[in-house]
């Protein structure tokens, strides 16, 4: 009876550390996501500027 509660106890404690970790790397993932879709704003669409200084130059300046 012992040896079957050790290896219950041994399978019980892989499938917690299997699910553990498939928590852990969906809200990493889903928190990746809301960063992208907050760095997609209007702001970020005028993120760069054209500057020609003169009528042989042009400069992209990165706001």
């Amino acid at each position: 009876m012992n040896k079957n509660l050790m290896s219950f106890s041994i399978i019980f404690l892989v499938f917690c550390i299997l699910l553990g970790s498939w928590f852990i790397s969906q809200s990493l993932t889903s928190e990746q996501v809301n960063k992208t879709k907050e760095k997609q704003t209007k702001e970020e669409q005028f993120r760069y500027e054209l500057i020609s200084p003169n009528d042989s130059n042009i400069i992209i300046f990165d706001k």
